[in-house]
């Protein structure tokens, strides 16, 4: 964390030490800073692995850690768009295939979802969910 905001200061050409995102501690290392009521104890002081952390830092870590399921969902749903895009009059050798269906339903129904949906119900689940679409006159 602490080489990642050195990055971004350096980007933003600010002093992360000098804005109070970092410090340094008794053998100058820099640290995180301690925010909230972290500084209440200089926990680097007590032992050099200790850092000032919040539970925030670790769920928006987490918040990222969906990429073991978005990863596979989007490559099995590109599979099934293709399997359906001739019903709904499209070629997937065609660039309009890309930008006025897969696009569109990826955007509107997600990759995520299709997944779900294909693996709980097949072709005719994903077919209904297109079928949505094209009502609305998006696909």
């Amino acid at each position: 964390m602490v080489n990642w905001l050195r990055a971004a200061a350096i980007l933003a050409q600010v002093d992360p030490f000098a804005i109070g995102v970092l410090r340094k501690d008794a053998k100058g290392n820099p640290r995180l800073a301690a925010v909230r009521k972290m500084g209440d104890v200089d926990l680097n002081a007590v032992s050099e692995a200790q850092e000032n952390s919040l539970v925030e830092y670790v769920l928006h870590n987490l918040s990222g850690a969906d990429y073991v399921f978005t990863g596979p969902a989007a490559g099995t749903v590109k599979i099934v768009l293709a399997a359906l895009a001739p019903e709904y009059g499209y070629n997937v050798n065609n660039p309009e295939y890309l930008f006025r269906f897969r696009h569109t339903a990826l955007t509107y129904l997600s990759a995520e979802r299709l997944h779900i949906v294909y693996s709980n119900g097949g072709l005719s689940a994903v077919r209904l969910e297109l079928n949505k679409l094209k009502k609305l006159k998006l696909i």
